[in-house]
């Protein structure tokens, strides 16, 4: 397996990244696409997406891994995000059982949107911090066998696995292929230079480009905002006059309003939106690389 700078490739497979908030997928796209860890990382805001190519066998494999945000006030981009992906890596926190307790559900919700031959790996991610430990190895292992998924532990801060599990699922997804089980419909050998393997077109990220990320980041700044407003006028109504049944009412009228207001996609939220560039369109504008830094000039001496 190793890193490829250009863009001659054999196969394209589209895997997406999913799982609950804070699990460390954004750090496991960074460690395995340009070997990178960040400490300061932050929630994803909407959609990204990198590539890196690998060889399988003889052949070169280049994967589009898209990554996107756990919460659930981005789930309206879900059938855009699903569709075309062929390999999936679900992504969970060792020392927080609650993200493992939920896989079950984004599990369901992968397998609804895409095919049924896609390929699954159930990673427990920071496996570094044995110390705080929440979810048995033995448990993630019978729930991976129970549902027909491949299992691996990670850790993006060590770069413990994270190789291999992106590679597992490469190569597996090119065992599907080679088998034909997602109607390839031609030996895979005599498939041009480049085929694309089931990762859509335009179409795919309709319903992305109708998103305006800066709005969405807004109605999230709104929502943290109204909630502590709300939070200290309850308090104080509530001291005053000596009734906590009145504080928790007015913190829930307001925790009311503020869903109101900000998790609908209202066109407030949607007044600029992004024109996203298509991901074969990305490739091709590449981001400008900063200017190296002058060199200091020496200064020589006059010879007399």
């Amino acid at each position: 397996m190793a890193y490829r700078a250009d863009d001659d490739y054999d196969y394209l497979f589209k895997v997406v990244l999913i799982g609950d908030s804070g699990v460390g997928k954004s750090n496991l796209l960074s460690r395995f696409t340009r070997n990178e860890f960040s400490l300061e990382s932050k929630s994803t805001i909407g959609v990204e997406f990198a590539t890196r190519s690998i060889h399988v066998d003889d052949k070169v494999v280049k994967a589009q891994i898209w990554d996107t945000a756990g919460q659930e006030r981005y789930r309206a981009i879900t059938s855009a995000y699903y569709r075309g992906a062929v390999g999936a890596l679900l992504v969970y926190d060792v020392t927080r059982h609650v993200t493992f307790e939920n896989v079950e559900r984004w599990l369901k919700e992968l397998r609804d949107h895409t095919d049924s031959n896609i390929v699954i790996m159930l990673v427990g991610n920071k496996a570094d911090l044995r110390h705080l430990r929440a979810v048995p190895t033995e448990e993630s292992k019978s729930f991976a066998e129970r549902e027909n998924t491949f299992f691996m532990e990670t850790s993006a801060l060590e770069s413990t696995n994270v190789e291999n599990a992106f590679s597992e699922v490469l190569t597996q997804i090119y065992r599907v292929v080679s088998r034909k089980a997602l109607d390839v419909g031609e030996d895979p050998t005599a498939l041009p230079k480049g085929q694309t393997i089931n990762v859509g077109g335009k179409d795919d990220v309709s319903a992305v480009k109708k998103m305006d990320w800066p709005g969405q980041k807004l109605a999230e700044k709104l929502m943290e905002i109204f909630l502590v407003v709300f939070a200290a006028v309850a308090f104080s109504v509530g001291y005053l006059i000596g009734s906590f049944q009145t504080m928790l009412l007015i913190y829930a009228a307001g925790v009311l309003l503020t869903a109101l207001v900000t998790v609908p996609n209202w066109p407030f939220f949607n007044r600029h939106p992004l024109n996203w560039l298509d991901p074969s369109e990305v490739e091709r504008h590449p981001k400008p690389q900063p200017a190296p830094a002058p060199a200091s000039k020496k200064k020589s001496s006059r010879q007399k």
